[in-house]
């Protein structure tokens, strides 16, 4: 094939490329934020919300958070954050931004690598459209995707243009963009043996005809720095990953499902290539369900491709190097080391793919170059079309994917089986407060997949916003049977045995889930406000500090630990903050003593009351509530002092006059109970439980009794 040498036109088809793969996209724009992973990675990621900082940065760089080593991809998280706060659109635009430039740079990578301007252009423009970038470029949550695809690619246009200069030395940009790459998203791993097939074909570094072991071993020593980085990413990778749970056990997947389901997800991802339809965001891996005659199939046909693009190393170089960038990229992530639940996933087809489109469109521009005149304007007419092609079906399936209740539904059109898709979509139901459309997902994703916490935690979670609290406490209990270390299933069962009264196994269980997660400020401060109402003013404290220092953005929690500070210099502090948390607490003792009276708890429900009354002792209501709840417990002498508080609080309240009339009534102060109702009535004339306590006070020795007013 004739090389073309780069040109004016070359810039100008870069930004081309650019803009169709940023067009084609553009309605990810008005997409939302995921359920799935966009939680851990921004959303709900405290490291992340705080924006970029000195902490943070720190925290990227040693963090092992969502399974992965990735500091520049927190990163690049947390700058967005700081550009568009929790805006989904900003987030989503960052994306897009990425693949467009990725598809430039691809593009000048293989121009500067072949010379070949048109056939670079035309595998970019399929790298740009092609609908398996979907779930790459449309999900936040795979920013490492891009990132790392973008670094790789730029690391391939260093390597060239040090290869094309001579290649005297070491490439050290490629190196320091391949160490950067590395830090995005590991899956470069391989790209030094993508080198080492690029000196094949089209650097020409290492040639054909070379005895094979002599030139691999010479191209393989020039990678050693590379190769070096890549087993330190590896190694590190391997052991956050099976840290984080994220590597399947050789029990749930043995050797030999590993394989067979390795050689059907290649046939997968082919199929995929032709025939990008009925795309879904997660793809159970069958275990061992896969029939002998598919995974047969599908060795064959890997075999055969193979040993196709062996035999065309010479004739047709790109063949070999095409089909073995996309064979070898594909390792890592293939499941022979399995990390996740899935068969195959479409992200992984970002950069892999490159390497068939660079085989077919090179094999189709000699055939083309070598045929009549008249069919270089139909191949380009084909081409087009093809390429139009890709955009309309993008454009279909990137639909599916603006926002979790479409996603997950459409996986659960296009796959069986998905307990995934069941256990999201559920998810997702249950955070718009539909939990009764969320239980049937959630039963058939445990029949899917018994041993599965995020749905028992999930299950707990329909379970407890329908009400039924005493039946989501087991599903809690199991999830952290099969996960210990889960900081929210532990943080659901608090919030459940808090929902039942039982505040010290709250306060045991929230430290639990903070020992796992300390930089949980929602937490922090929820353990906090449950130590205070439990009268651990002190510990409760330090955790509103901790909140408020964790999540400095937070209204609430930052008003909340001023408001602390100013009460423990002074319980009656008339400050916004301090009287913003004196009410806070108030109402939480309430609910607090609502809950216990419910359970039978009468005396500990008093006792939050009369600790309400405590923070607020200028309301008289407090106390007279305090009074009713210490009288229904039996505790008279309590009740009693409670109600002489609401009075000296309040002595125009006529209920608490005639209440502590009551409690004088009973210990034989009858007189002093007739002053009281007196009192009563003169405030509120009308008041005919007082009148009527006063005519049985005043009627010594009568049989039926006072009664206080509730």
């Amino acid at each position: 094939m004739s090389q073309v040498p780069s040109g004016p036109r070359t810039p100008l088809l870069a930004f081309a490329l650019a803009a169709l793969a940023f067009l084609t996209f553009l309605p990810a724009l008005g997409h939302d934020f995921l359920v799935y992973d966009d939680d851990q990675y921004v959303t709900a990621n405290p490291a992340v919300l705080g924006g970029l900082s000195a902490t943070g940065v720190r925290w990227a760089f040693t963090s092992g958070h969502a399974a992965n080593w990735h500091p520049l991809t927190w990163l690049a998280h947390m700058a967005d954050v700081e550009l568009w706060g929790l805006m989904p659109r900003g987030h989503h635009l960052t994306n897009l931004l990425l693949h467009a430039a990725c598809a430039a740079v691809l593009f000048l990578a293989l121009q500067r690598s072949t010379g070949a301007v048109w056939p670079s252009a035309i595998v970019a423009a399929l790298f740009a459209v092609h609908p398996t970038r979907i779930e790459a470029v449309a999900w936040v949550a795979e920013r490492k995707e891009l990132l790392s695809a973008l670094l790789g690619f730029l690391t391939i246009l260093s390597y060239a243009a040090w290869a094309r200069a001579g290649g005297r030395g070491q490439p050290w940009g490629a190196l320091a963009l391949f160490a950067a790459g590395l830090m995005a998203k590991p899956m470069l791993v391989t790209l030094p043996f993508v080198l080492v097939l690029l000196d094949v074909w089209p650097l020409g570094r290492v040639r054909a005809d070379d005895r094979p072991l002599k030139a691999l071993a010479r191209a393989t020593g020039e990678k050693a720095p590379f190769l070096a980085l890549a087993v330190a990413s590896s190694a590190v990778t391997f052991l956050v990953q099976r840290a984080g749970g994220a590597v399947g056990t050789l029990e749930s997947y043995p050797l030999g499902v590993r394989v067979a389901n390795a050689l059907v997800a290649y046939a997968g991802y082919l199929r995929r290539l032709f025939w990008p339809a009925g795309l879904a965001v997660f793809y159970p891996h069958p275990g061992r369900s896969l029939s002998a005659a598919a995974v047969v199939g599908a060795a064959i046909l890997f075999l055969v491709l193979c040993a196709l693009a062996w035999l065309l190393r010479r004739r047709r170089p790109y063949v070999f190097v095409g089909w073995f960038w996309f064979a070898g990229m594909l390792v890592p992530v293939i499941g022979l080391v399995q990390v996740g639940f899935q068969a195959l996933a479409d992200r992984y087809a970002y950069v892999t793919f490159v390497g068939l489109f660079l085989a077919l469109v090179w094999l189709a521009a000699e055939r083309v170059e070598r045929g009549p005149a008249w069919t270089r304007p139909l191949a380009a007419a084909l081409g087009v079309a093809l390429v139009l092609a890709c955009v309309v079906q993008t454009r279909r399936e990137l639909a599916h994917w603006r926002d979790s209740e479409t996603l997950f539904r459409r996986a659960l059109a296009v796959t069986s089986g998905n307990y995934v898709a069941c256990q999201n979509l559920a998810h997702h139901l249950n955070e718009k407060n539909r939990p009764a459309e969320a239980l049937p997902l959630l039963e058939e994703a445990l029949r899917l997949r018994p041993r599965y916490p995020e749905a028992r935690v999930n299950l707990g979670r329909s379970l407890f916003l329908l009400g039924r609290v005493d039946e989501a406490i087991p599903q809690f209990e199991q999830a952290i049977a099969l996960r210990p270390d889960d900081p929210v299933a532990l943080n659901n069962l608090a919030f459940s045995r808090m929902n039942q009264g039982d505040l010290a196994e709250t306060v045991r269980l929230y430290g639990l889930a903070l020992g796992l997660q300390p930089d949980w400020a929602e937490v922090q401060h929820r353990a906090g406000i449950v130590q205070i109402l439990q009268g651990d003013d002190e510990g409760g404290g330090a955790r509103l500090e901790r909140a408020a220092a964790l999540a400095p953005g937070n209204d609430e929690y930052t008003s909340h630990a001023r408001g602390w500070r100013a009460l423990r210099r002074d319980p009656r502090d008339p400050s916004p903050d301090a009287a913003r948390l004196r009410d806070y607490l108030v109402v939480s003792h309430q609910q607090a003593a609502d809950v216990l009276a419910h359970r039978g708890r009468l005396e500990d429900a008093a006792g939050q009351l009369g600790l309400a009354a405590r923070r607020a002792p200028e309301r008289a209501d407090l106390h007279e509530n305090a009074g009713v709840a210490w009288s229904r417990a039996g505790n008279a002498g309590r009740a009693r002092s409670a109600f002489e508080a609401a009075v000296a609080a309040d002595p125009a309240r006529a209920s608490a006059q005639n209440n502590l009339g009551y409690m004088l009534f009973e210990a034989g102060d009858v007189g002093g109970a007739i002053a009281r109702y007196r009192e009563a009535l003169r405030l509120a004339p009308d008041f005919a439980l007082a009148r009527n306590n006063l005519a049985l006070a005043e009627r010594r020795g009568a049989r039926v009794r006072p009664t206080a007013r509730p």
